[in-house]
């Protein structure tokens, strides 16, 4: 297997003789054997060990491993916990995605830091083919059954070639200690399923499934290239580029066969999904002046034009209210007051908050609303995440990245020119209201 390590660096032009490698090592077998055959070749490397915090003992004992494991072999490690949950959970992202996310950041930030000129993965080849199977189930282009990438920038995957039964035995031959991840064999998770229901059978069709599929990849990576070179050649062709503007003709985009795979490669690189390719087409046959928003562009026909500008966000402000004076003194606030709840009339323009002003303490805070955000909505019982109030509401995405919440106690009290939470509205027992106007926008 060494010499096959060695052939699959030099054929897919990996890394360098002499450059550092940043191993990133779990402690499982993969990670394991790809740091066996690094050192057994004398290369340059240091580990990186991510403690994800989420399976209590088990991750602190992978930890214990892998740092006993590179004190024994006297390789440079460097360790870092991650409270995983709570980032996910901020981030309103699956777990998995969260782990993923925190552990590229923080070995891109090491990289850069200590200077190491690659990151270096366990990934082997059955990773690969399970991840072509999960795309094809979910439904994806051609660049989704070509499997992982040996090499993705400074990200290199240099066991990408070996089954899991090769890594098996490599370790098993060279009496390699490693971690086994109970998670692996829970079949609730989709890679597990595939892992341990599909493949099996797969392989009891053909035995050399693996490699068959990984064949096709390898033909379907080629034909992607020549499919990605067309299309670039075409919209280098079409695309017409001002600035931070970009504009197509209308004839061009109906010239254009089959309608809808062009569409979607054109405008997929300025955050239009496959979802919005019908709105595309509508849009191109719209009057002047009609428009669709991506989260970071937006698409305005302009008689025989569509043109294609960068949304403008604004920097996330957040405001403190200490006191009725610094509501005075917010430029989203036009003015409060206080007045008796008796005989009250409550106007129903949403750029007014009516609330009960004995429920109200300072401080309070005024600040962008965020995903995972809820509230229980005025006239309603149950309560309901802003970001389904304001699909509700069928508000654009532009107008979602203004939207401000007022917030007390970790509670949210209005969103900002839309509507109360229904635990502070004005009853028949309020004795004082609190009433709060936004500025016009």
């Amino acid at each position: 297997m060494l010499e096959q390590f060695e052939h699959y660096r030099q054929s897919e032009k990996l890394f360098l003789r002499n450059d550092n490698i940043l191993l990133a090592v779990s402690g499982g077998i993969d990670s394991v054997v790809m740091l066996d055959l690094f050192i057994s070749m004398g290369y340059n490397i240091s580990v990186a060990h991510c403690n994800f915090r989420l399976r209590g003992k088990e991750s602190d004992g992978d930890e214990e491993f892998v740092e006993k494991l590179c004190r024994k072999t006297g390789i440079k490690l460097y360790l870092k916990k991650f409270n995983t949950d709570e980032y996910a959970s901020e981030k309103g992202i699956s777990i998995q995605m969260a782990a993923r996310d925190l552990r590229y950041q923080w070995l891109t930030e090491l990289k850069e830091k200590e200077g190491y000129d690659y990151i270096s993965t366990g990934h082997n080849l059955n990773d690969s083919i399970e991840t072509i199977i999960i795309n094809l189930t979910r439904g994806t282009g051609i660049n989704g059954l070509t499997g992982i990438n040996p090499k993705s920038g400074f990200i290199i995957r240099p066991v990408l070639f070996a089954t899991r039964q090769m890594i098996q035995e490599y370790a098993e031959n060279n009496n390699l200690k490693y971690r086994e991840d109970s998670s692996n064999l829970q079949t609730k998770y989709t890679r597990n399923k595939i892992r341990h229901g599909v493949i099996p059978i797969l392989e009891q069709i053909n035995p050399s499934v693996l490699h068959s599929i990984n064949e096709t990849a390898g033909y379907l990576k080629s034909a992607n290239i020549i499919y990605e070179h067309a299309i670039e050649k075409e919209k280098q062709k079409i695309i017409s580029h001002e600035k931070k503007t970009a504009s197509l003709k209308i004839t061009d985009l109906k010239n254009l066969i089959p309608a809808e795979t062009w569409i979607y490669e054109i405008f997929h690189g300025w955050n239009f999904g496959k979802h919005q390719i019908g709105d595309i087409l509508n849009l191109i046959n719209a009057d002047t002046g009609k428009q669709l928003f991506s989260e970071s562009h937006v698409l305005t026909k302009d008689r025989d034009k569509i043109i294609i500008t960068p949304l403008e966000k604004r920097a996330d402000k957040e405001f403190i209210i200490s006191s009725s004076d610094d509501f005075n003194n917010n430029p989203l606030i036009e003015r409060i007051e206080i007045i008796p709840g008796k005989n009250i009339t409550i106007n129903d323009d949403p750029s007014y908050a009516y609330v009960d002003a004995s429920l109200i303490q300072y401080p309070m805070r005024l600040r962008k609303w965020k995903q995972g955000d809820y509230f229980y909505p005025l006239g309603m019982k149950g309560r309901k995440k802003i970001s389904d109030f304001l699909i509700d509401l069928k508000i654009s995405l532009p107008e979602k990245e203004n939207v401000y919440v007022l917030e007390m106690n970790s509670t949210i009290i209005w969103i900002v020119g839309f509507r109360i939470d229904d635990r502070y509205k004005v009853t028949h027992e309020t004795d004082e209201v609190l009433v709060i106007r936004r500025k016009k926008v």
